[in-house]
């Protein structure tokens, strides 16, 4: 179910930065982003490592703000398609 108005990615994080936020490669447009975990990540104590797929969300309006949305269970999956 996709929420209107808002624009959703696969990407695989790179580093942990400081403050909480990470560095995202796209994986379509092979750009990197800076983003953070969405707080039901966070409510649920869901853990994020480099070299993890996941799934981005940013609002269409302003586009400075990415978030982490899900973190793909199943690594051998993704490993082929980038």
């Amino acid at each position: 179910m996709v929420k209107e108005g808002v624009l959703e990615r696969d990407g695989e994080v790179l580093e942990a930065l400081p403050a909480g936020f990470f560095k995202v490669r796209l994986k379509d447009v092979e750009t990197l982003i800076r983003c953070k975990k969405s707080w039901k990540m966070n409510q649920s104590h869901i853990s994020i490592i480099p070299w993890d797929w996941v799934k981005v969300e940013v609002n269409q309006y302003d586009m400075s703000q990415w978030r982490i949305v899900y973190r793909y269970n199943d690594y051998k999956s993704q490993q082929g398609t980038i």
